[in-house]
């Protein structure tokens, strides 16, 4: 039997424990920059599928403020009358948003924008014909009185571009287009009718015109707070193919511009 020293064994423990440790540093692998890459990725910035609310002021009035004098003699009797609408101020309505990312910079959205609308209308009819030789006007002499209220239901569909990836941090812009259709409900109207010193006539609604479509065109931006909720402001440009409200001096406008935040979840 080979006789060993104890000092030699001792540094012969000492040697095979050396080995052992550089064998395993060697089998554990060392943070890779791939690694690293791939963990910064699992942060998405731009959500697949998000959900958002908020408000939109448009920068115009939707109905005109205008006035209007006509004059016509078919059919009989011969009828001249002047009109002036007033619009309420509502320029404030509500919105909500769905997006869906398609890819890593587009991305569709749907929503859904309610805004009230006001108006009133007065007018002044003559009808018939003067009668020169007298000191009155002969022709008959009535008033109009109109009260409309509704809501108008924007839905727009538009493709967004986003100026980023969704994995790369920080802020972002984005431009969109698309399509709009203006849906009419709550439809509230009174025409109240005088003629001369009779009892006045009530009442008469007016209609308005649903479905009509327009174009959009806009921008915005997309910030992130510390946790986690998309705030995204924008401007919209909608052009409106055919107005909503057109009798006499009320004519619905057909540039639209708004400004809209939103916040996403």
């Amino acid at each position: 039997m080979l006789n060993i020293s104890k000092r030699s064994a001792t540094l012969l423990a000492m040697f095979c424990l050396g080995v052992a440790g550089l064998h395993a540093q060697a089998q554990t692998p060392a943070p890779s920059s791939s690694n690293t890459q791939a963990s910064e990725k699992r942060i998405n910035y731009v959500r697949r599928l998000s959900l958002g609310v908020g408000l939109s002021v448009i920068a115009l009035d939707t109905i005109n403020n205008g006035t209007l004098q006509r004059s016509t003699t078919t059919p009989p009797p011969p009828t001249t009358g002047n009109y002036a609408t007033t619009a309420q101020r509502q320029r404030v309505g509500y919105t909500g948003m769905l997006q869906i990312l398609v890819t890593n910079r587009f991305a569709v959205t749907a929503g859904i924008v309610m805004r009230r609308v006001a108006f009133t209308r007065n007018g002044e009819v003559l009808s018939g014909t003067d009668n020169p030789t007298t000191a009155i006007d002969d022709r008959r002499y009535s008033t109009i009185f109109e009260d409309t209220r509704a809501r108008f239901y924007d839905i727009p569909l538009t493709i967004r571009y986003f100026g980023k990836d969704r994995t790369r941090a920080g802020g972002r812009w984005f431009l969109e287009g698309g399509i709009v259709q203006r849906n009419v409900s709550n439809l509230k109207s009174s025409v109240v009718t005088t003629l001369g010193d009779t009892e006045p006539n009530c009442c008469n609604p007016t209609t308005a015109k649903s479905g009509v479509r327009g174009v959009i065109a806009g921008f915005g931006g997309q910030l992130i707070d510390p946790f986690g909720i998309r705030v995204m402001p924008s401007v919209r440009y909608t052009r409106w193919m055919g107005e909503t409200f057109d009798s006499f001096s009320t004519v619905s406008k057909r540039n639209q511009i708004e400004a809209m935040i939103t916040i996403g979840f």
